[in-house]
């Protein structure tokens, strides 16, 4: 067995008051056989925007250090087009000034600070406003600002399957492969 791995602080205290043993990535054998996560919003596309929560960065890396990324949501976080959520960008402390110019000046954004900072160190700026037509472009985009760490879009690292909840139970959507979970 491989184990279990966190992408937060918060996450590891709930399963060892739960009675488990989380692992860091590094102590894991890799690839991880699945992630399983939520997200703030997911598209028809199977594209997300995460990062609510402030483990971005951490979210990322599991996911691409996994054979199958599962998102579990309930059905308020769907979306035909991202961008309702506010969108999460890790960004290292001094560049916060100038990567929040660049948001509002070349985006049309509206940046916030987060307060405190990340499990990283980091800090984050939550951007709302964005008119998200292209959301792989985006986030190649954005992850080439000078400063920028972590973007909160999954375009690149999409789940597998999206579990919804509904007020009638739980249903498999955006399916990839077949796949059946009851």
């Amino acid at each position: 067995m491989g184990g279990i791995v966190t992408t937060s602080q918060r996450s590891e205290e709930l399963l060892r008051k739960g009675g488990f043993n989380p692992k860091p990535l590094t102590e894991v054998k890799q690839p991880l056989d699945v992630y399983v996560d939520g997200a703030d919003e997911v598209d028809p596309r199977f594209n997300l925007i995460k990062g609510g929560g402030g483990a971005l960065t951490s979210e990322k890396i599991v996911a691409n250090n996994a054979k199958k990324f599962i998102c579990i949501v309930d059905e308020s976080k769907l979306v035909q087009k991202l961008g309702k959520f506010p969108l999460p960008i890790e960004v290292i402390s001094s560049a916060v000034p100038s990567v929040s110019n660049i948001l509002k000046n070349d985006y049309n954004g509206i940046p916030r600070n987060r307060e405190g900072f990340t499990e990283h160190g980091n800090r984050i700026i939550d951007v709302a406003g964005l008119e998200i037509e292209s959301p792989e472009t985006l986030e190649r985009e954005l992850n080439q600002i000078p400063g920028v760490v972590a973007v909160g879009l999954f375009c690149k690292l999409k789940p597998y399957s999206c579990l919804v909840g509904y007020d009638e139970g739980v249903n498999e959507i955006f399916k990839k492969d077949v796949i059946k979970l009851y």
